[in-house]
């Protein structure tokens, strides 16, 4: 049970987060139409490379970071970035986007390949203490 809660339930939080972020019609700022746009989009690649480290963090659980997990959790942000982009579709004031969607797998793509590196680096400074 300490194991869900410390690996898995961060991923399940922030997988909320998204969901609940996506919920709220006409999400924009008070900036200018350029910046409002460019806020937007940095926050989308914020969301998904932490939701890709706390993926990919929880599968290390195990004691082992191998690709084939990088690979999986690539997967698994991809379908949940597409889901969140079918919900914006019936969220009045959003819409859906496959840019959207890409921008989204792309930021988890960098997220996973970082995570997956840094886990790596914990383990072996671990292992010199």
């Amino acid at each position: 049970m300490k194991k869900f809660l410390t690996y898995w339930l961060p991923v399940l939080l922030w997988a909320g987060l998204i969901f609940t972020l996506s919920s709220i019609p006409n999400l924009k700022s008070e900036l200018p139409a350029g910046w409002d746009l460019f806020m937007r989009k940095c926050a989308h690649v914020a969301e998904y490379m932490i939701f890709a480290f706390l993926f990919v963090r929880a599968f290390s659980s195990s004691g082992r970071v191998i690709w084939i997990d990088v690979c999986f959790v690539i997967l698994l942000v991809t379908l949940f970035a597409l889901s969140d982009e079918i919900h914006q579709t019936v969220v009045v004031g959003r819409h859906g986007s496959l840019w959207d969607a890409g921008l989204d797998t792309l930021a988890g793509i960098f997220g996973a390949i970082i995570s997956r590196k840094i886990l790596l680096l914990w383990a072996d400074r671990k292992k010199k203490i």
